[in-house]
């Protein structure tokens, strides 16, 4: 069910070496792509990545990016910030398009984990150096990708009614 697609989703760190389809792929992008956006402004360009080299240097890029020493390859999702008619939605609109991947991929039981580097100027400049992005794109996150080292049996509920608010706080 849709249910159980959001609440048995979990972040994988550790990943056999096992290839990702290029249909697979495929459709985890265009998940990505079908994210709802300000103004259907679509601020999104994705670099997939395999390159074992490329991965270990945007692994040493930030202190929690150690998931791409074992997956198989990951996407840099990186923010449009020119031409935009609603400046400022980017970074909510790249993250519907992430959450979309990772639901994605979750449900053709392929591990992801989300690793951030904006808003931190020093992994969005290593990032940026390493993809070698124009200046007008900002490297956003990278989603690392593969099937799981382990399955993923224990999935804690996380609902909790007393975050939530009624007309007022």
């Amino acid at each position: 069910s849709t249910m159980e697609l959001f609440t048995q989703r979990r972040s994988v760190r550790k990943f056999t070496s096992q290839a990702i389809s290029e249909e697979d792929l495929t459709e985890i992008l265009k998940a990505g792509m079908f994210a709802p956006s300000a103004g259907n402004q679509r601020p999104w360009d994705f670099v997939v990545i395999d390159d074992r080299e490329i991965m270990q240097r945007i692994a040493a890029a930030s202190p929690y990016a150690k998931a791409l020493e074992s997956a198989p390859l990951c996407i840099a999702v990186t923010m449009r910030t020119e031409c935009n008619r609603f400046p400022g939605y980017e970074p909510v609109d790249c993250g519907a398009c992430i959450q979309n991947m990772l639901l994605a991929a979750h449900q053709k039981n392929i591990g992801s984990v989300w690793l951030g580097m904006w808003p931190f100027d020093d992994r969005m400049a290593a990032l940026r150096e390493i993809l070698g992005t124009p200046a007008t794109i900002v490297p956003f996150s990278v989603v690392a990708l593969g099937y799981p080292e382990k399955e993923i049996t224990q999935h804690p509920e996380r609902f909790d009614a007393d975050r939530i608010h009624r007309n007022r706080w």
